[in-house]
């Protein structure tokens, strides 16, 4: 409201300087025909240059008044520029920019209700102010009860290429039926999770930002082979560092999607088939680009459980929150 407020009060302003000049401009006239006729009346009471010196004096006095006036305008739209334009951070701009939808998903084709949870973290948040990280972390307790209810409630778990082979129709799924899947490649991953994956059976499929393993907090070549050969982890691309890909340029994005498969292909040998958008965020283009570079299909984060043939390049995935409870939790299957 401020905004417009200002706005108003300079085009306000602009409109009555043309009266106010007129009126200035009248009122000397009138009064130096008044002055003059005084002289002639009583020529002992003025100097002779009076109307003169008071029309040079006041022209002076206009113009000062006029260009203070530009003064005041000029410092005034600045001002409501300034206002109405407030400068973005670059990290808040970067925030935005991937919290902003690039694609609407739209279903078609073959449907299959097949919810896919995406988890990040589990394990403790080491750093309690840090929300953010809180809302991305389960911790391993909470994770085993979760399992232990998709075990006691008769889930069963599947993999990403089970579930195109499904709905291409050339297989079938039962009828409880979750996948699981893990993004970034955390380490607490093998501590805290991969232990009770294999105690209840289940699969799951890892989404590894290949320029990061290795590093702190992310796991090892090793570790990922060591899952690997248990038959129960599968592994995905989540691009080499994990960049918002509709910012990039065509060859950059090409070259995050395409390296990341071919490096995890390298290590296992096998294919990646699978990719999983950084942040969700993807487009036409990044679409074109994933099927340019070779895969069955991705994944993005937008919530739904249905799972069909048009949306095979963006499936929807439901993310677990770290405060989430039990029955919430048996509310996203």
């Amino acid at each position: 409201m401020g905004k417009k407020k200002s706005k108003k009060t300079v085009q306000k302003t602009s409109f009555l300087l043309p009266i106010f000049l007129a009126s200035i401009l009248l009122f000397l006239n009138q009064n130096t025909q008044q002055l003059a006729a005084g002289m002639n009346g009583s020529q002992k009471n003025f100097p002779q240059d009076t109307p003169s010196a008071l029309l040079r004096s006041s022209s002076l006095l206009l113009t000062w008044g006029f260009q203070k006036f530009l003064v005041f305008k000029t410092f005034s739209d600045q001002n409501i520029t300034k206002t109405a334009e407030p400068k973005v951070s670059s990290d808040s701009a970067k925030a935005s920019e991937k919290e902003a939808p690039d694609y609407t998903p739209q279903h078609s084709g073959n449907r299959l209700r097949v919810p896919i949870l995406m988890y990040h973290y589990i394990g403790l948040n080491p750093n309690p102010s840090d929300k953010a990280r809180d809302s991305l972390s389960i911790s391993p307790e909470k994770f085993e009860r979760q399992m232990k209810y998709l075990k006691e409630n008769g889930y069963t778990t599947t993999s990403l290429d089970t579930l195109y082979a499904a709905l291409k129709k050339t297989a079938t799924l039962p009828e409880k039926v979750v996948i699981l899947t893990f993004d970034d490649g955390y380490i607490d991953f093998y501590f805290n999770a991969y232990p009770i994956l294999k105690k209840y059976g289940f699969s799951a499929t890892i989404f590894i930002p290949t320029g990061l393993v290795g590093q702190p907090a992310y796991l090892s070549w090793s570790q990922i082979k060591d899952m690997h050969s248990s038959g129960l982890v599968v592994f995905g691309a989540h691009t080499v560092s994990h960049p918002h890909l509709p910012s990039l340029s065509r060859e950059t994005a090409l070259k995050e999607i395409t390296e990341s498969k071919n490096t995890l292909s390298d290590h296992l040998g096998v294919p990646v088939n699978f990719l999983a958008y950084p942040y969700g965020s993807t487009n036409e283009s990044v679409i074109t680009l994933t099927k340019e570079a070779g895969y069955t299909g991705s994944v993005g984060t937008w919530p739904d459980k249905i799972q069909s043939e048009g949306t095979i390049y963006n499936m929807p995935r439901l993310r677990v929150s770290g405060g989430i409870s039990l029955d919430n939790f048996a509310g996203l299957l």
